[in-house]
């Protein structure tokens, strides 16, 4: 098994996306990821000393400036040209066969229900391919949704880990939220399990029930017949806003109990649990409580201030021991980034000239040959993007394509070269 090149209780600040692809493969146990929903609105999370401060679930392809996602602008649509890109021509980070299923559902998505739930399913795609590579074979992963998007999720989520390794469709039932006389109460969300593979990590749960009839229960007490029964798929757990105790004012926090939930059901003590959407750390106080090690991920910095905050004040509870180490925040968005070590591969000496050869002499954009000295090295998923520098990720442009290029992905690129005028 591969060993992760990153510290437990590693807290990222950047694209998950990038972050993702600097990991190593098959080193996660569990994901439990809550990501945007595709709820067409803003949540503000709080005040900074200018402005409120907050994400933006809004996508498209063409998307106002006023509305833009201001942490992943245009995310949606690198992702989907990307994913083009790989399904045309190949791409050593992405497999092609998956690449190719994944653009005929979008495509289809598109035609369907419209390009905002098409920008909004590019957004997640690649980032779900990510997340099948990490896990190890016998890992878990349990992504939380709604009905906004649950249909497509979950046919997303089918061709990307194989609907045999469909596991649960979860609903978290709740009694907190808004009230409607035009339609039945909405008091639920969504949380689809899948495996890696058929031999994932399962220990089952159980709850205590209260039965009329004491034929099915194993103990009585003052209150009635009780019984033991595995946990069904149904979950009534208290949402925050029932738990004064947890809430700290972020608009989409979950209850710590269904995190523990998950984490003791499909994880065991010293394994490694990825929140890639870690928003205000429950997965990481959940995974710390149970001895779990976490890495975790967001877009804001602030995300790193309120995992101390509350493992500060778990500490202060008797929840955590006090001889927990401190929290490593890492901004991958300013370049502090790890890097895959699981490849066994390095850059060749001439590594040049072996392109060269491969390339026929020709520029991989353009396809204008050249001599072998106006050529440039260029890395087909940039390092800023979290591609590795090795021979697969390598590629000859002449210097007008490497400077149009820069981090676009091909696809974008060569779109560009066609405005330009030059193919």
């Amino acid at each position: 098994m591969n060993k992760p090149p990153i510290e437990n209780r590693t807290l990222f600040t950047g694209d998950n996306l990038e972050v993702m692809r600097a990991m190593n493969s098959e080193t996660v146990d569990l994901i439990y990821l809550d990501p945007p929903f595709n709820k067409k609105f803003v949540f503000v999370i709080g005040k900074s000393e200018t402005k409120e401060f907050g994400y933006k679930d809004i996508w498209g392809w063409e998307t106002p400036k006023s509305t833009r996602n201001p942490f992943l602008p245009y995310a949606e649509l690198y992702a989907y040209g990307e994913l083009l890109a790989a399904a045309a021509n190949g791409n050593p980070l992405i497999d092609r066969i998956m690449a190719k299923k994944i653009i005929c559902f979008l495509d289809a998505i598109g035609e369907i229900a419209g390009h905002a739930e098409m920008a909004y399913l590019s957004f997640m795609a690649p980032r779900l391919v990510e997340m099948r590579r990490l896990l190890k074979p016998t890992g878990n992963i349990y992504l939380h949704c709604d009905p906004t998007m649950s249909h497509s999720l979950k046919l997303l989520m089918d061709i990307i880990f194989g609907n045999e390794n469909f596991r649960n469709e979860i609903v978290w039932a709740y009694r907190t939220g808004g009230v409607s006389r035009r339609w039945f109460p909405r008091k639920h969300d969504l949380i689809f399990y899948y495996g890696k593979t058929d031999k994932i990590t399962h220990n089952p749960l159980q709850e205590r029930i209260r039965y009329t009839n004491p034929f099915f229960a194993t103990a009585q007490d003052e209150a009635g017949y009780y019984a033991d029964v595995y946990i069904r798929d149904v979950w009534e757990i208290k949402a925050v806003l029932n738990l004064s105790s947890e809430r700290i004012g972020f608009p989409t926090q979950k209850p710590l109990e269904l995190l523990e939930r998950i984490i003791t059901a499909s994880s065991n003590e010293g394994d490694l649990i990825l929140d890639p959407f870690c928003g205000c750390a429950t997965t990481c106080i959940a995974a710390e409580r149970l001895n779990r090690q976490w890495i975790g991920v967001d877009v804001s910095s602030k995300a790193a201030k309120l995992v101390n905050g509350r493992l500060n004040e778990e500490t202060k509870q008797g929840s955590i021991h006090e001889g927990m180490r401190i929290v490593k925040h890492r901004r991958f968005d300013k370049g502090d980034c790890p890097m895959r070590t699981d490849l066994g591969e390095k850059r060749s000496k001439n590594i040049k000239q072996i392109l060269y050869g491969k390339q026929n002499g020709n520029c991989n954009l353009c396809k204008t040959h050249f001599k072998i000295q106006h050529f440039h090295l260029d890395h087909i998923t940039p390092r800023a993007k979290g591609g590795p520098d090795c021979d697969r990720n390598l590629q000859l442009l002449c210097g007008s394509c490497n400077t149009i290029k820069s981090t676009r992905t091909m696809e974008n690129a060569r779109k560009r070269l066609r405005e330009l005028g030059y193919v």
